[in-house]
């Protein structure tokens, strides 16, 4: 792909992660723990300008500020609310299950039919 091809791509802000220098590995294992590929890309400066690089040349250099919430990137307030079966589930009191009088008989499988 041509740089300004990958600049523009619409996965490439999906697939992007900022940490904190210092903690990359900390990253990394993550990405190991379940088998995903990672790449450090880039690195944060204090410029405010974006550098994009491609075979050591500059290809692009803009102004970070439009391109994040502060330069008026839509910011979406979801409406929340709290899911009605947790107060349920809070209000479940695992002590009031009685316990079988013979626990084989309670785990053998059924025969085919839904216990619950």
């Amino acid at each position: 792909m041509k740089p300004w091809e990958i600049l523009l791509s619409e996965s490439q802000e999906r697939m992007l992660i900022v940490c904190h220098r210092g903690r990359e590995a900390e990253l990394l294992a993550v990405f190991d723990k379940w088998d995903l590929e990672c790449e450090q890309i880039g690195e944060v400066t204090d410029t405010g300008r974006l550098e994009f690089l491609a075979g050591g040349e500059v290809v692009a250099d803009v102004p970070a500020e439009p391109l994040v919430l502060g330069g008026g990137a839509p910011v979406y307030e979801r409406q929340t609310r709290r899911p009605r079966y947790l107060d349920r589930v809070e209000a479940f009191d695992l002590a009031s299950v009685p316990l079988p009088s013979d626990l084989r008989t309670a785990a053998r499988p059924c025969s085919g039919r839904r216990a619950w």
